[in-house]
């Protein structure tokens, strides 16, 4: 075992420098293009002549080496607007690490990031994001599991909140309110306010998806049990899509 280890050793020992010095050139050789570029430009060479020289089908790759604020009128309408990238928003009450690890790379391997924050999941929304909701609960085996594309909305609740006008003013404001005007500090207004909420497009409760692992340990302590099929909710988000 030890030489085993001390050949492992001496293999990572002769191959990690090389492996680094190669990340280094590349990032040098990287960072030379790019301000090979950047010069190219600014000595008055068009985005369209750079792309042509370096054998280029498009002009992101250029457009996102240079500096926005120097881009003529007709460079800077060529950079598309970024797309946010496809959300999932998992609720998934207890359930182990292991359940997480293999969700979470089925779902990174499709290119979708993922939200474990309600509340992050409603900004990104917002913002424009596309957000797919899968909500399944680990203590009900026949329990069914949401997978459903959601949009964030703002909505007006039936009443909106009333406080007194001290309770709104700092400490010092409202006892010079007070002060000048008995009684003021004490009357009610109510305040404007908005809730989160959201609005369902697609999607709906699905039959809960399982499948049997011959590795997983059953309640018994044996080998062999059937867990939730993570690659069926995959698919079913990919559906929504």
């Amino acid at each position: 075992m030890s030489e085993q280890k001390t050949a492992a050793d001496a293999l990572k020992e002769s191959w990690g420098s090389r492996l680094r010095d190669s990340r280094a050139a590349k990032e040098t050789a990287a960072l030379v293009h790019e301000q090979t570029v950047r010069d190219a430009y600014e000595a008055g060479m068009k985005v369209s002549w750079i792309r042509d020289e370096l054998g280029l089908k498009d002009r992101t790759g250029i457009v996102r080496a240079l500096r926005a604020d120097r881009l003529d009128p007709e460079d800077a309408a060529a950079i598309a607007e970024p797309v946010l990238p496809v959300h999932v928003y998992l609720r998934a009450p207890g359930f182990g690490e292991d359940f997480w690890t293999r969700m979470l790379a089925t779902l990174h391997a499709r290119g979708w990031r993922v939200v474990r924050n309600e509340q992050e999941a409603w900004y990104l929304s917002r913002a424009g994001a596309v957000m797919v909701h899968v909500d399944v609960a680990a203590l009900l085996d026949d329990a069914p599991v949401t997978v459903a594309l959601m949009q964030a909305v703002e909505a007006q609740p039936a009443e909106q909140p009333s406080y007194a006008v001290e309770e709104l003013l700092p400490v010092s404001a409202g006892i010079s309110l007070e002060r000048a005007f008995p009684g003021a500090s004490k009357h009610r207004v109510a305040v404007q306010t908005t809730e989160r909420r959201w609005k369902r497009l697609a999607g709906g409760e699905r039959p809960r998806p399982t499948r049997y692992d011959a590795e997983a340990t059953n309640s018994m302590g044996a080998k062999g049990a059937y867990g939730l099929d993570e690659q069926v909710i995959a698919r079913w988000v990919a559906d929504l899509l």
